[in-house]
């Protein structure tokens, strides 16, 4: 773990510039270590995190995530980044290799104190679930704790938390994209939340293969492979309606 922790712990913040910056090897091992050492389904490789590496590897092969800063997209980049960075901190956390205090300080926020539980903060101005998001590694904390029959509602929750924080972060990244992948993103995050809320199964090649088939394998998205996904959009927003 200590080539994981390098990357960022000496740093006295968390950084978007430092998210954007890893390399795709690191964001790999960091998603595969994590989901190795507690993917909670012991039967599946990766267990629940196996459409989350799938993803990811589609974000590298389509061109969005590279190692070189004057190709892909920073938007993806960053939002991929902050998320690789919270699961190497639940991960450190989990193991005893950080306090809680240095964790929350990364994210540029006070220390909870003493008496911090993870899923009930104590301080009572702040809900756990603001709290989570305001420090994500926290939802991945609670992922890690869960049994298998909750192991997929909490790592869609850990998951959306770290996606909103990102998203948040990130908006002003999308100024400056191509506007067939300014919409393609929109749509991305509709489709994620439509997933999100059916708790579709992570801990299957289900997810993997729709980014497979229906997302772009390039970079930026072209007309076509949108105009299919405004379909594909307008069919889960049916199913929102008739729900």
């Amino acid at each position: 773990m200590s080539d994981i922790s390098q990357h960022y712990f000496d740093d006295k913040v968390i950084t978007l510039e430092k998210a954007i910056s890893l390399t795709v090897e690191y964001r790999l091992a960091t998603f595969k270590m994590f989901f190795d050492k507690f993917g909670l389904d012991l039967k599946v490789k990766y267990g629940f995190g196996l459409a989350l590496i799938e993803f990811l590897q589609w974000e590298i092969e389509s061109g969005r995530i590279t190692n070189d800063p004057s190709t892909g997209s920073a938007w993806f980049k960053g939002i991929n980044g902050l998320m690789t960075i919270d699961l190497a901190i639940a991960m450190q956390y989990r193991l005893g290799d950080i306090s809680v205090d240095r964790a929350c300080e990364l994210y540029g926020g006070d220390p909870p104190g003493e008496g911090f539980d993870h899923d009930h903060t104590g301080k009572e101005d702040e809900k756990p679930t603001a709290l989570k998001i305001k420090y994500p590694f926290l939802g991945w904390i609670s992922f890690i704790k869960s049994d298998y029959i909750s192991a997929q509602h909490k790592l869609w929750e850990a998951h959306q938390q770290s996606i909103l924080r990102g998203v948040k972060l990130c908006n002003h990244l999308t100024e400056g994209l191509d506007a067939n992948e300014a919409e393609f993103t929109e749509i991305l995050l509709e489709l994620l939340d439509f997933n999100a809320d059916k708790l579709t199964p992570t801990n299957s090649i289900y997810l993997g293969n729709q980014a497979k088939s229906y997302y772009p394998n390039s970079y930026p998205i072209d007309e076509g492979t949108l105009d299919n996904l405004r379909k594909t959009l307008s069919k889960v927003d049916q199913k929102r309606l008739n729900q």
